[in-house]
């Protein structure tokens, strides 16, 4: 849902994320075990896909090619990123147009 970038669903697939989370609480339950993810681990996976659509982040390291297209405030951006050969932080701004 976050992936398609319609505000609408991008809202859905963040309610639905945050359900899961909450039903999962760490005071409550192992956080790193979760039905809906699988098991053993999968949370942080399923939570990095979601952050991976709210960047918008492409990667195609063979073609030489990285890009973002946030779609959570991508008026005022900021998020870390790793590719095969590296890390760092992502940054945009967009003023007025």
């Amino acid at each position: 849902m976050v992936a398609e970038g319609t505000p609408e669903l991008v809202m859905q697939g963040l309610a639905v994320t945050r359900a899961i989370h909450d039903r999962y609480r760490p005071e409550e339950r192992n956080p790193y075990n979760e039905i809906e993810c699988s098991d053993h681990y999968a949370r942080a996976m399923s939570s990095y896909a979601v952050f991976l659509a709210a960047c918008g982040f492409e990667y195609d390291g063979p073609a030489g090619v990285m890009g973002f297209g946030p779609v959570i405030q991508p008026e005022n951006f900021r998020a870390p990123f790793t590719a095969a050969e590296g890390w760092g932080t992502f940054s945009q701004r967009i003023n007025g147009g």
